[in-house]
């Protein structure tokens, strides 16, 4: 079972239900180490990865469709 991903809305009670989904995770599968590094890597990568996005449509570039170019832009 993989960790959930939160949505991104701006809603705090969205985001408290997803911390009590993830604290559930957490006493199942990880130590508390594990847990701050995993819930940090996915609020950063989500945040980081829509600025990624916003960038590319104000610039009117073409989408980001493959690995190839989403690494060729994070590069």
């Amino acid at each position: 079972m993989d960790a959930l991903e939160f949505g991104g809305r701006l809603e705090f009670t969205v985001f408290l239900d997803w911390l009590d989904k993830m604290d559930e995770y957490f006493e199942w599968y990880m130590s508390d180490a594990q847990c701050i590094s995993l819930v940090r890597i996915k609020l950063v990568a989500k945040c980081f990865w829509k600025t990624i996005v916003c960038d590319v449509d104000l610039r009117r570039r073409p989408p980001i469709l493959s690995r190839n170019q989403m690494r060729d832009i994070l590069n």
